[in-house]
């Protein structure tokens, strides 16, 4: 530990290296889940224009709605997610 600044560098490096492929398969899984999602909103005919604007809150919250079957009240809750609302 002659060098504190190269140790801190070092740690630093491999905490990058190890963490990256969490980060780059959370991102994966994101894209998975937002375009199963996408899939399902479209053949249920609604305007997915606006999905890339949801958070991953929302892309989820839509998901549990359409996998327990929906009633008109879920597809206003949904069109207002989409449009922002």
């Amino acid at each position: 530990m002659k060098n504190p600044i190269a140790t801190i560098a070092t740690v630093a490096a491999l905490s990058l290296t190890i963490l990256a492929p969490a980060s780059q398969a959370m991102e994966q899984e994101l894209d998975m889940l937002t375009q199963s999602v996408v899939n399902a909103l479209r053949v249920e005919g609604f305007d997915t224009s606006n999905v890339e604007n949801l958070t991953l809150g929302q892309v989820a919250e839509i998901k549990g709605v359409m996998e327990s079957g929906m009633t008109a009240t879920d597809r206003s809750k949904i069109e207002r997610l989409l449009d922002g609302k």
